[in-house]
């Protein structure tokens, strides 16, 4: 496994170490695809983690969700594997009407464009 090692292993230790260590560098939009490719192939091999495809995010795209742990998911374009976004569901969430215990408490969508200059700079 990744991070495992050391005296004692504790895996909510484990996976919130493990979170800390890949969420930044699958999020940030820099890591070459490759990076992301070797991070899943690693992840996919955590007894936790779970890699879930045919979901759909919030904007209808096609997404590929990484769960680590029990209620976060970070999304990603099943075509580009590019982030687009994270959701949180919370069973324990008081009810709300109209809203399914399974759904999403907590939604974040990120866009990233190409643009041919810096804002300011035409």
């Amino acid at each position: 496994t990744l991070l495992k090692g050391g005296p004692s292993y504790d895996p909510r230790e484990h996976y919130e170490e493990l979170d800390q260590a890949v969420t930044p560098v699958l999020t940030s939009g820099l890591a070459p695809a490759d990076i992301r490719a070797a991070l899943f192939r690693a992840l996919a091999k955590e007894p936790q983690v779970r890699i879930v495809g045919g979901v759909t995010h919030v904007d209808g795209k096609a997404a590929i969700a990484l769960r680590m742990g029990y209620a976060q998911e970070l999304l990603f374009d099943q075509e580009t594997g590019q982030y687009i976004g994270h959701q949180s569901r919370n069973p324990g969430f008081p009810v709300i009407p109209g809203v399914a215990a399974d759904d999403p408490t907590s939604i974040t969508t990120v866009t990233i464009d190409v643009v041919d200059s810096a804002p300011g700079q035409d």
